[in-house]
């Protein structure tokens, strides 16, 4: 009502003339619309400007754009820890907060030398460390709801008050406690003593580098799933090693304190002589942590100190080897526990055949097909797992999967990128044993396939085979444009692992985007016309001619999914010839005699093996006799083209085979009469070309 406040004289005119109310109810609705326009318009603008921050901050200072210099930015800049020198950042920090876990004990206890040679060593390590601690407060993070959180002022308050080991820890860590004894030694005496008991507070990094060291398992990255489990296993193992260097730091102070009368307390008495170096020392100093830890064994204490140490190092051991002991278990319990579900399934499998009463030779396949999937997938159900992802997820695990095999279809070219992502999440998986079936001749087409992985052999419905396709290929897409019946078989050689696109799933995507409808729909009449423009030139008759025969008689133009026009036709023409030749074989083997006899005398050939044989290699042709008889057998009738004016027309076949140039002016008039549909019925037409190998042939759709 914020429109009317202090306006009663419009309320009362807009009383009196209804029209006027209606009028400022109208103003009021656009002025809510507006306001909501423009704070939408704001929210977007900021979240555009951070994503600019957030990009700039990126970039190195002398990068930025200038115009940004003299404005504070919000981000300083990004630790980012997919950068590969920030992972090795990391795991050199990982490695120097080990050094200090692990030596600076040791040198408290067991090196007397404390040198101004190891302060060379250290300095350098602390100012990394210091700078480590810097970048710790411009790490991002991401909160509850998965945000990327960049701003500064949270990720240092993160840093200094929310985590378990943050910046306090780390400040007590690297206390520069070693500086008071070199200080008083240089006021006093004017010598600087470096003593390794004033760092210790270094050996707490101990905690720190176990932290660090899941954030190194985040950087690898191909993770798989039992990293998490390893990198649990390598925490307690370092915290077992670590358990028996810190005993073994204490314990050999104690011995030393209490000379001579701790000489029952140690294993030899050689520890105590100068010359024993201190390497042996320390390897006697950890045999006695583990036999005493472990509980098998160890030294009788003699002093009321050395049985509290004693106490507290079995009860630590206890502790500790308890754990790892469970930790290792779980683990090699954990390393199986996917194959133990498989078997179990297996095992129910089998129990499922075994009470069906199924052959053995199918038994022998399904399990085959576990095995296999045990293989290639460790028994996990990708369809599933991809479910149960969020659509954005699923968007784009499905692109880089299938979205370069997609992007491969003519069809799919002139596309956007919408309907291709609607295209591969639409995609199924699927698995074909060797030797199976993907398509055969004379199915309905509703389905297209994209091999992922594995070959597949198209073959003729006589075997003949045409062509072999291998992962990154696709067969049968014509099937989603046109309802055209399989032309050809497609056989699995291996196991294949197939993604499949269904034919309503496809209308349903054309329907959602009708613009790409119309540019596949395009794309379809354009490949058919090129491949009757093609058929034309091949075959040295008219375009206008061959696309009259070809409409005439319903031809799918692309008979043999994947391949061209004049490729499939020329397929076509080779098996045609092969069922004649077997028609021809058959009838004259079997039924005619006379035949028989022409072919001995007629083809100077006494063996009809002989002529077969050569038949087949294409060292002679069927003359019309062997031809016509075959075909009359078998219910047909076929005319063979010869030079002009010695053709005649019959109902069923027409064959034209290589003869000679007359053929093609011959070959012209056959095509003006076989447009007639009422005369011809089911045909099959070979137009030959007059090239060696070129022919073209087309089939009336049934």
């Amino acid at each position: 009502m914020g429109l009317f406040k202090n306006k009663s004289s419009s309320l009362i005119t807009a009383l009196k003339y209804p029209n006027t109310l209606g009028e400022l109810l109208k103003q009021k609705d656009e002025y809510t619309i507006r306001m909501r326009n423009d704070e939408e318009a704001r929210k977007e603008a900021e979240r555009r400007e951070q994503l600019a921050e957030l990009e700039e901050a990126k970039l190195p200072f002398y990068k930025r754009p200038f115009y940004k210099k003299h404005i504070k930015p919000k981000i300083l800049f990004i630790v980012d820890r997919n950068r590969w020198f920030n992972k090795m950042w990391i795991l050199m920090i990982f490695c120097i907060e080990l050094y200090n876990s692990f030596l600076i004990p040791y040198r408290a206890a067991f090196d007397y030398d404390n040198s101004l040679y190891w302060y060379c060593v250290d300095a350098p390590f602390d100012f990394l460390l210091w700078v480590d601690v810097v970048m710790n407060f411009f790490y991002p993070y991401r909160d509850q709801m998965n945000i990327l959180i960049t701003d500064f002022k949270k990720t240092a308050k993160r840093y200094m008050f929310k985590e378990k080991i943050g910046f306090f820890a780390d400040f007590i860590c690297l206390c520069l406690l070693d500086w008071i004894p070199v200080a008083i030694g240089a006021a006093t005496n004017g010598s600087m003593t470096y003593t390794a008991v004033w760092r210790l507070n270094r050996a707490l990094f101990f905690f720190r580098a176990l932290k660090r060291l899941t954030r190194i398992e985040a950087l690898v990255p191909d993770r798989f799933a039992l990293l998490s489990k390893m990198v649990k296993l390598l925490n307690f193992v370092i915290i077992v090693v670590m358990s028996v260097h810190i005993v073994t730091c204490c314990w050999f102070p104690i011995v030393m304190s209490e000379y001579p009368d701790s000489q029952v307390f140690t294993l030899s008495a050689s520890i105590f002589e100068p010359t024993t170096s201190t390497l042996y020392k320390y390897m006697l100093g950890v045999y006695w942590s583990l036999v005493s830890m472990s509980g098998f064994g160890g030294t009788m204490p003699s002093s009321n100190l050395q049985v509290a140490f004693c106490t507290l190092v079995y009860l630590v051991g206890i502790a500790v080897f308890v754990t790892v002991i469970g930790i290792v278990s779980d683990l090699a319990q954990n390393l199986n526990i996917t194959e133990s579900a498989f078997i179990e399934k297996l095992d129910s499998v089998t129990d499922y055949i075994n009470s069906r009463g199924l052959s053995p030779e199918l038994k022998k396949q399904i399990l085959q097909y576990y095995q296999y999937l045990w293989k290639s997938r460790k028994g996990l159900d990708e369809s599933k797992i991809i479910r149960e992802l969020p659509d954005f997820l699923k968007i784009d695990v499905a692109m880089q999967l299938n979205a370069e095999i997609v992007k491969k279809v003519e069809l799919f070219k002139s596309c956007s990128q919408n309907f291709i992502h609607e295209v591969v999440i639409n995609l199924k998986p699927r698995i074909v044993m060797p030797g199976s079936y993907v398509i055969r001749e004379g199915e309905p087409g509703n389905e297209m396939f994209f091999i992922g992985k594995g070959v597949v052999e198209v073959r003729s419905k006589t075997g003949q085979l045409w062509s072999t396709l291998g992962s990154g290929s696709f067969v049968g897409e014509t099937a989603l444009i046109d309802s055209v019946k399989r032309t050809a078989n497609v056989i699995s050689t291996e196991y294949v692992d197939l993604f499949v696109l269904e034919k309503h799933a496809f209308d349903e995507i054309m329907s959602t985007y009708p613009e790409d409808a119309k540019n596949v729909i395009a794309t379809s009449e354009a490949r058919k016309q090129m491949n009757k423009q093609k058929a034309a030139l091949n075959s040295g008759i008219p375009f206008e001619k061959i696309n009259k025969l070809l409409d005439s008689i319903g031809c799918s133009y692309v008979d043999v999914e994947g391949h061209d026009l004049f490729m499939s036709l020329s397929i076509t023409v080779g098996e045609s010839r092969d069922v004649i030749q077997r028609h021809i074989e058959e009838y004259i083997r079997d039924k005619d005699h006379e035949i028989q006899n022409h072919i001995k005398t007629e083809h100077k050939h006494e063996k009809i093996d002989e002529y077969f044989d050569h038949m087949k290699k294409g060292k002679i042709k069927p003359g019309f006799n062997e031809i016509a008889a075959a075909a009359k057998n078998y219910g047909r009738t076929i005319v063979l083209a010869k030079p002009a004016g010695q053709g005649d027309d019959f109902n069923g076949v027409f064959v034209l085979f290589d003869q000679h140039t007359g053929t093609t002016h011959e070959a012209k008039e056959l095509v003006d009469l076989f447009t007639n549909t009422e005369k011809y019925h089911n045909p099959i037409i070979i137009v030959s070309t007059g090239k060696e190998g070129g022919f073209l042939a087309a089939t009336r759709k049934k």
